[in-house]
């Protein structure tokens, strides 16, 4: 801390702190959400009982799209909850008020993505589950 004020060190520490904040939900939320995926619904019926088939290419596809996309829409709440947070703490500084509302902006557009990156993959992966 020599040469450095306290208030960059804490600020700096703070920064570091909201990393670490991202990448631990990011970790958690691959940790929780992938043992919940479609792939154990993914079964094949031949009469003599069922058992778990591998899932096809476009099947992996779909699964890991999905993922991905529930991602994207997780951390775009959380940066759109963070916007809030920061617009509602600002007390009138016109820098974080700015801050704000551009981690709100970016944050929408991010689930906007999202939504037409979902929407772009029902509408391949059924292209290519019923044949072009």
């Amino acid at each position: 801390m020599v040469g450095i004020s306290k208030k960059t060190y804490k600020q700096k520490r703070g920064e570091n702190m909201n990393k670490k904040t991202i990448l631990a939900i990011l970790l958690l939320s691959l940790v929780v959400l992938l043992p919940v995926s479609d792939v154990s619904a993914i079964t094949a019926n031949t009469g003599g009982g069922n058992y778990v088939a591998g899932p096809t290419l476009t099947q992996m596809i779909g699964l890991v799209g999905n993922f991905i996309i529930t991602i994207i829409a997780i951390l775009g709440i959380i940066f759109l909850v963070w916007g809030g947070i920061l617009y509602v703490t600002s007390a009138g500084d016109e820098t974080q008020v700015e801050k704000a509302k551009t981690t709100i902006t970016y944050a929408i557009i991010g689930l906007f993505v999202a939504g037409f990156a979902y929407g772009i993959e029902v509408i391949v992966l059924g292209q290519f589950q019923t044949g072009l």
